[in-house]
């Protein structure tokens, strides 16, 4: 296992490690898919009725009708409220006139005389039907993590969910029938992913609350009804894997800056290595001046912290395909001397090695899943941008590990040239056939796509397909970008052979993603731009946005791969 360098540090007082909590809930929370007919059978603390909205079917001639006055429960939850709720969840909705939209929901306490057996109903919008999509669903999950963390089922230990299903009579339509059965699995898990997630806030630098350790619920107990347990009960499997990987990325990416450097960045990359059954390596920088890694290391010369290159694998015994997955980390972003300023979000810039957390969360869950016939390296090229009388500067001319040589239009313009080394590095040592970048690359990303989307390049238009398919089943947004490889010329220098910027603020994303393209030469490769999804500006915290679609990706790359 690689070894990792103690991080330097100005005063005694400067930490040197990133403190982790983890995601508590996956680990503690036991949760099972039991036969929706027992539903009627449950005693606990809160029973939770999935509600659909009018208009579920695409076929349904009532569906462009606006709901007049609250939904209707289902038969299941009338029937149990009847019996045991007296009907205050009815009197309750009525009174609200819930109508079942994504993440509304209803909660009533029954009185104890009355109810002894279960303390607490709910009902949980979840739109309707057509709305039931891996992504759309966060809001229901969100929304249940909310009641259990600060709202009226905080100290609910044992929670009944019942999962959404068809109206009595079942789907009229095709379409129905296939929705139905993708929720089973694919919004399903979706949602139990959020929900684990979400159960867990991260407080790790709130002094007075003992490092984030008791930040989670009292939950101890989720029984989900369903009419379809064997699916369900995958999806549980799943989401136990795949959500501390998006918690490990978003504890990551929240970590302030002076706990996350280069260097602690590095470790724990290692440690997590360990227990993942990943091997870790991680080059420090006369390696990386071995590799002529120039533009990696202009970046990272002026900072106190030395660049690490961390490079983990993953191998299957038998493998038939080698993919890189590549992640910007960038762990502050001063901008270097062309210094970010008032709009700029400079206190933000703990955020620009999201790429990187995204990486290193997919390979947290991947080592557990063990997707079989590929070999896996995930690399991270991490630094610091800042400015000191060794930093390089607007002007500079630097040269990649290829040989080709930039000119230094704006320093701020840092993550590409880190990125530029670790692709040339993934496919010329590594070898990789497939190379997936993710990246807080541009502003520009968000101007055209907004916080909710990322954007996709890729140089292969099925690799496209592939990946948006995965992110569409993993519940993330991406839009496919064009590489207008017209806009190359906006990179011309008079002076090297390109510029790391170019075309004066207009089309800024798919001029970085055609920079990009000029250090692949013949493998598989795309580029996903995460600036505007790797933070939540509502709630202040990171997503860990990436980590699902890796995982899914690389998944359907064995599965396809043990079809061939």
């Amino acid at each position: 296992m690689a070894k990792v360098p103690a991080p330097p540090t100005v005063v005694k007082t400067d930490p040197t490690a990133i403190p982790f909590v983890g995601c508590q809930p996956a680990k503690k929370v036991q949760m099972e898919a039991v036969d929706i007919k027992e539903a009627e059978k449950y005693t606990g603390d809160l029973a939770v009725f999935s509600v659909l909205a009018p208009g579920c079917f695409h076929d349904d001639p009532n569906a462009s009708q606006p709901q007049k006055g609250p939904v209707a429960l289902p038969e299941i939850a009338q029937n149990f409220d009847d019996a045991v709720g007296q009907g205050m969840l009815k009197d309750a909705a009525d009174a609200s006139d819930f109508k079942a939209k994504m993440g509304s929901h209803v909660f009533v306490r029954l009185p104890s005389k009355s109810s002894p057996a279960v303390k607490s109903l709910a009902a949980l919008g979840f739109g309707s039907l057509a709305e039931l999509t891996p992504p759309s669903v966060a809001k229901a999950a969100s929304a249940l993590a909310g009641m259990l963390l600060r709202g009226a089922g905080e100290k609910a230990k044992n929670v009944a969910l019942v999962l959404p299903s068809c109206p009595k009579g079942g789907c009229p339509s095709p379409e129905g029938q296939k929705k139905t059965q993708e929720m089973k699995e694919r919004v399903v898990t979706s949602f139990l992913e959020t929900l684990l997630v979400e159960l867990q806030p991260d407080l790790r630098f709130k002094g007075d609350r003992d490092g984030g350790k008791d930040s989670g619920p009292q939950l101890e107990k989720l029984t989900l009804f369903t009419d379809d347990v064997e699916a369900v009960n995958r999806s549980i499997a799943r989401a136990k894997i795949v959500a501390p990987g998006v918690y490990f990325a978003q504890e990551l990416v929240n970590a302030p800056a002076n706990y996350c450097n280069p260097v602690t960045l590095a470790q724990a990359a290692v440690d997590m290595a360990k227990e993942a059954g990943l091997e870790a390596e991680v080059l420090q920088r006369d390696e990386i001046e071995k590799l002529n890694m120039g533009c990696y290391l202009a970046v990272a010369k002026g900072s106190l912290f030395p660049p690490q290159f961390i490079h983990l694998t993953y191998k299957s015994s038998n493998p038939k395909r080698k993919v890189a997955l590549v992640g910007k980390g960038i762990c502050f972003d001063a901008g270097g001397y062309n210094l970010k300023t008032g709009g700029a979000q400079i206190e933000l810039m703990k955020f620009d090695m999201g790429g990187a957390a995204a990486v290193l969360g997919a390979a947290r869950a991947l080592g557990e899943l063990k997707p079989e016939n590929v070999e896996i390296h995930f690399l991270v090229a991490a630094c610091e941008n800042m400015i000191s009388d060794k930093s390089y500067r607007p002007g500079d001319v630097i040269t990649a590990s290829n040989g080709k040589t930039v000119e230094i239009g704006n320093t701020d313009a840092e993550g590409r040239l880190t990125l530029a080394d670790a692709l040339i590095y993934a496919e010329k040592t590594v070898k990789a056939d497939t190379i997936v970048d993710v990246a807080t690359l541009t502003g520009a990303v968000i101007i055209a796509l907004g916080y909710k989307y990322a954007g996709l390049w890729s140089n292969r238009e099925c690799m496209a397909s592939s990946i948006l398919k995965s992110a569409e089943n993993s519940g993330e947004y991406m839009w496919h970008m064009p590489l207008a490889k017209d806009y190359a010329e906006a990179l011309d220098s008079k002076c090297a052979d390109m510029n790391n910027v170019g075309g004066k603020g207009k089309g800024g994303s798919i001029i970085a993603a055609v920079f990009l393209n000029k250090f692949v030469e013949k493998a598989c490769w795309a580029h996903i731009d995460i600036a505007g999804t790797a933070w939540d500006t509502k709630t202040n915290r990171a997503t860990g946005f990436g980590v699902r679609t890796l995982v899914e990706y690389i998944m359907d790359i064995s599965e396809k791969t043990k079809e061939n």
